[in-house]
């Protein structure tokens, strides 16, 4: 089945026109039924008829239920890319903070580094400075 929600929007809407053409069939079928003949052909005639017109309501039934369950569907599919599209944004805020985060502790880190090496400069050279191992 399709993820595009338009699609199945239309999907649906391709059904609920053939459900309405077998509901329109039946009523045509029924309307055959009222033959004015009389014997046992036209009254098995009358039974075929009727049944036919019964099976193309269930079909129009299902077709209903086929294009509602395709509407959710496309709700449904709908909804999950919206939630995808959030995580992604979500995600790329996540990296884009991290992105310039990092940079700046590592920018922090050297500047703290080369503060303490312009502090204690004096006492390497001067051999006075021991290392704290």
């Amino acid at each position: 089945m399709s993820a595009d929600p338009l699609r199945l929007r239309d999907l649906a809407q391709r059904l609920d026109a053939e459900a309405e053409q077998a509901r329109a069939l039946a009523r045509r079928v029924d309307a055959v039924s009222g033959v004015a003949w009389q014997s046992a052909a036209a009254e098995a005639f009358r039974e075929r008829v009727a049944e036919a017109a019964i099976r193309l309501r269930h079909t129009a039934t299902r077709l209903d239920e086929a294009a509602d369950l395709t509407r959710a569907h496309a709700l449904a599919v709908e909804r999950a890319i919206t939630a995808l599209a959030e995580v992604a944004h979500d995600a790329a805020a996540a990296a884009q903070e991290v992105g310039t985060a990092v940079p700046r502790a590592v920018a922090t880190g050297a500047d703290d580094a080369a503060r303490w090496a312009a502090r204690h400069a004096g006492d390497v050279v001067a051999g006075g400075w021991r290392s704290p191992d």
